[in-house]
């Protein structure tokens, strides 16, 4: 169950640096439509009707690996199943010959730039030369310019800090 957490966690995390949009995809009896999407943006649909003279619709969802998977109207956008998610999605199309309208939201997930907790980032736009400096202190509040290298146990605590000094 643990690893469920973290992959949820991930997932939503993943998430949060998003953009959403929703688009509804229409045909009737004379044109059918496509939507092209890119395989990292999740999809999700929000419902599917038919005109009423149609007895069934079906929307043919292509994967990026070849597989071509049909969902049906009267299945999707109905309070026993309201929406669906689908990832790796190269393009949907609704079928000519049939009406129907299919409302779905594409999350387009946004690159993140992960850096680490202990990092010293210089900015890009920096004006001029920085100095990076590695200091020490006993007490987290006292700084002193050290070098690398190895360290005894002088003190009770050693902390180290390294920081961007703008020339």
């Amino acid at each position: 169950m643990k690893t469920v957490v973290t992959i949820i966690a991930l997932v939503f995390g993943f998430l949060a640096n998003a953009q959403s949009q929703t688009v509804t995809l229409t045909c009737d009896n004379f044109r059918s439509a496509t939507y092209t999407f890119s395989t990292n943006q999740i999809i999700t649909i929000n419902s599917f009707i038919r005109h009423s003279g149609t007895s069934s619709n079906t929307a043919a969802i292509r994967f990026h690996n070849g597989p071509i998977v049909n969902i049906y109207s009267y299945l999707y956008g109905t309070p026993s199943n309201p929406n669906a998610v689908f990832t790796g999605v190269t393009n949907i199309t609704l079928a000519e010959g049939v009406s129907a309208a299919l409302a779905f939201t594409i999350t387009t997930p946004t690159p993140q730039s992960m850096i680490p907790a202990n990092a010293v980032v210089i900015p890009s736009d920096a004006t001029g030369p920085v100095q990076i400096a590695l200091e020490s202190s006993s007490d987290l509040v006292n700084w002193t310019a050290a070098l690398p290298g190895t360290y005894g146990n002088t003190h009770s605590n050693r902390f180290f800090r390294v920081r961007a000094i703008a020339q």
